[in-house]
């Protein structure tokens, strides 16, 4: 029997040198949702977003073309979150790239009580020269602005397992300053912390870089990327799942399992520790990848990028290599890791598993003191397996 217990506030990683992947915040507006600082050369994304067809793996031109909602549409994605876009466009890899900056800058803002929003100010060159690296010309700017005015038009219906409903957008409002420096001052609404306490995950943008490209093969191995980022044993998927979650259920299957191939190969060749394949006969795509991860702060070449989340076995692989910390101590750490990615509901999924008894009317400090408690007596990495077999049944 687990007695009902207050989290320790404390119970938080400690220091060790070769992990910079994420230290913990207390003053940014996304510290009540107990997200946790990115390295350099990521950014954080909230689970449900990564697992769904909301950014989707089409490039907006040409024969991908662009999709527009002029009524309600629910987008594909996984059981926990029902998701509608109420109007704008189908957003893509690129709509992504400019809102996983928004969210990085924004890491230390608090947030503004009275409009209940948190204010990026960030430069025309900061913004596009942190998404296309030597790109700053006359058309690079309006494809920028003509890109954050797409992510202010779409608005989404955001609905959990309780029937609790959250109409917004990924940006409130984008004011901008065509003169000067041409500076930015783009508002998110304080709502979205609500995404991020259901789980989140940190993402590469080094590897995100490094898959970058016009092509359907390029947007389609990016949005691969940002999937498979939140899962740390993948389970085989079919290619139809696929197909639907990434938003191009409008493509011939033949040709987009011929396309899914070309998208594996490139995460095969350009993110380091990843195996990926797709078997015809069976129409399953598996990606495998390897448990030790680069120190990211040597972040910035292909060869030299880290693995987008930090897994319980990267942090003993790291620990180790450094000789400081006891067997206890790695496993401290991995599991404070862990819990950091989850939100409440993951917790509560978890201890049901364990078949251990959540009192009624629990706050979340409780759940979150019940979960510790489960830990003395469960592995970080059974618990890593059974969330995701969780996560997989949902697909």
């Amino acid at each position: 029997m687990i007695a009902a217990v207050e989290a320790d506030p404390k119970y938080v990683p400690a220091d060790y040198p070769d992990d910079a992947a994420t230290v913990k915040d207390d003053t940014g507006w996304l510290a009540a949702a107990k997200v946790m600082r990115p390295y350099a050369a990521a950014s954080v994304l909230p689970n449900v977003l990564a697992r769904c067809s909301m950014f989707a793996a089409r490039t907006g031109r040409g024969r991908d073309g662009k999709v527009v909602y002029t009524k309600q549409t629910q987008l594909v994605a996984y059981r926990n979150y029902k998701i509608t876009q109420q109007s704008g466009l189908q957003l893509t890899q690129d709509h992504l790239d400019i809102w996983l900056q928004l969210v990085k800058a924004s890491f230390d803002l608090p947030l503004e009580e009275s409009s209940k929003t948190v204010t990026v100010s960030i430069t025309l060159r900061q913004l596009l020269g942190a998404i296309r690296p030597g790109s700053i010309g006359g058309t690079d700017a309006e494809w920028l602005h003509q890109r954050l005015a797409e992510l202010r038009a779409a608005t989404y219906i955001f609905e959990d397992d309780s029937g609790n409903k959250c109409i917004t957008g990924l940006v409130h409002e984008v004011r901008s300053e065509r003169n000067g420096e041409g500076k930015y001052e783009v508002l998110l609404n304080s709502k979205l912390r609500n995404l991020f306490e259901q789980g989140w995950q940190t993402i590469s943008l080094s590897q995100r870089q490094a898959l970058y490209g016009r092509t359907a093969a390029n947007v389609l191995a990016q949005w691969l990327h940002t999937f498979y980022s939140t899962h740390r044993n993948p389970v085989p998927l079919k290619s139809s799942t696929i197909q639907q979650m990434c938003g191009r259920v409008d493509m011939d299957s033949s040709k987009f399992r011929k396309l899914l191939k070309e998208a594996l190969d490139l995460l095969n060749k350009r993110i380091p520790n990843w195996k990926c394949s797709f078997d015809p006969s069976t129409g399953l795509v598996t990606v495998r990848k390897g448990s030790e991860s680069p120190n990211p702060k040597t972040a910035g070449t292909p060869d030299k990028q880290s693995v987008g989340r930090t897994t319980p076995t990267t942090v003993a692989a790291n620990a180790s290599s450094t000789s400081t910390l006891t067997p206890e101590q790695v496993e401290h750490n991995a599991f404070a890791k862990f819990q950091a990615g989850l939100g409440v509901p993951r917790m509560k999924e978890l201890l049901h598993e364990w078949e251990v008894t959540i009192p009624k009317n629990a706050t979340d400090n409780v759940v979150r003191g019940l979960f510790q408690e489960l830990h003395r007596t469960v592995s970080v990495a059974e618990l890593d397996a059974k969330l995701e077999e969780i996560m997989e049944s949902e697909i």
